[in-house]
């Protein structure tokens, strides 16, 4: 029996919400032969892993994105009245000024700092994007080509105007490790 493709269509579609051949034939009253010839057909289960992993991308990024706003909502509403002295960021008062700490992974910064990845997805949105902070500071962003394609993002430092990935703050003010003057341990 010959079915229109409308048919095969929300057989398609019904077999990808529920996984199983035998309930796709039956929600969509059809012999289980008929779904198994189509599945072959068109190698649904192929279709059915690729679309199940989208939607894990799809909440997973979901996920990370909000967890990202929810935290940088926290840091909004978070401050201390001693940064220097807390976090381990060089500080003008001190005779011997407090360095970061080295670690396998590099630079170990004990206080607050930007990293660039939290604002990809927005500046994917908006390229023309400034983000502007409680103190008045203003960041803006660059981006360069990549060779096959797609754009890195770059914070431009508010200070020296040079491109890094993380900004790390200082009493009230966000800027790059350089102009902050931060040394790895020896």
């Amino acid at each position: 029996m010959k079915y229109e493709n409308s048919v095969r269509y929300q057989a398609f579609e019904t077999y990808l919400s529920c996984g199983s051949i035998s309930s796709t034939a039956i929600a969509c009253s059809l012999s289980v032969d008929t779904v198994k010839g189509w599945a072959h057909e068109e190698n649904w289960s192929r279709k059915l892993k690729a679309h199940r992993e989208k939607i894990q991308r799809q909440i997973l990024g979901d996920l990370y994105f909000h967890q990202i706003t929810e935290l940088k909502e926290f840091f909004k509403r978070f401050s201390l009245d001693s940064h220097g002295k807390l976090t381990g960021i060089p500080t003008d008062d001190d005779v011997k000024k407090a360095r970061s700490e080295y670690s396998a992974n590099g630079l170990l910064f004990k206080g607050e700092e930007l990293q660039i990845d939290w604002f990809v997805r927005t500046l994917k949105e908006q390229p023309d994007y400034h983000c502007k902070l409680d103190s008045d500071q203003v960041i803006s962003f660059a981006q360069t080509a990549c060779t096959f394609g797609g754009f890195r993002y770059w914070f431009n430092c508010p200070d020296c105007d040079r491109r890094c990935a993380t900004l790390y703050k200082k009493k009230s003010r966000y800027s790059c490790r350089v102009c902050l003057r931060m040394k790895y341990h020896r």
